[in-house]
């Protein structure tokens, strides 16, 4: 699977909550972003979250892991980005 320097960003960011990372932190979350989602799970989102989210993707289906609160959001076998599981997110496993 390929991780979108998008997705890098996102992980930086929201999940790690990192401003400026130096270039070696930079690879060492590339890394660590790539184990973790080897272990991550497939799930769904529920059906109203599910058609929104269809919507900002451009009709394109993704496919949504999750693994410790981060969610994985992957198109065409690129993850495109992640984000920190919502407060009142109703995910379930498949």
């Amino acid at each position: 699977m390929i991780v979108s320097e998008h997705a890098l960003r996102q992980y930086i960011l929201k999940v790690n909550k990192i401003e400026n990372p130096s270039e070696k932190t930079v690879v060492k979350l590339r890394n660590t972003l790539e184990r973790l989602v080897g272990l991550a799970k497939p799930v769904k989102l529920n059906p109203r979250e599910e058609i929104i989210r269809l919507l900002n993707n451009n009709c394109r289906e993704a496919k949504y892991l999750y693994y410790y609160g981060v969610v994985f959001v992957v198109v065409d076998d690129v993850m495109v980005t992640c984000y920190s599981k919502r407060k009142n997110e109703l995910i379930l496993e498949v």
